[in-house]
């Protein structure tokens, strides 16, 4: 599924991982705990969704966290993509 980069067999959509990292969230919320990671993942699930993927499977967040990551790099990098710092 990943290594295809073929999420078109939903076992679990974005759409109910969204709901779920949502309840996460409040009940972290409603217990005054910080869960840093949580926000990330819906963050990423949010976009694939608003990018029409919802029906896709929820393993389609490894595509957005390479996303974000490559641009943090790159970022890094001062926004030359490609070439090592030394």
């Amino acid at each position: 599924m990943i290594g295809e980069r073929d999420y078109s067999d939903a076992r679990f959509p974005v759409a109910m991982g969204l709901k779920d990292v949502e309840l996460i969230l409040q009940a972290a919320e409603y217990s005054d705990v910080s869960l840093p990671s949580a926000g990330i993942v819906h963050e990423h699930l949010l976009a694939a969704k608003a990018g029409g993927r919802a029906l896709e499977d929820w393993s389609v967040l490894a595509e957005y966290v390479t996303q974000a990551v490559t641009r943090a790099a790159v970022s890094a990098q001062g926004g030359r993509r490609g070439q090592v710092s030394q």
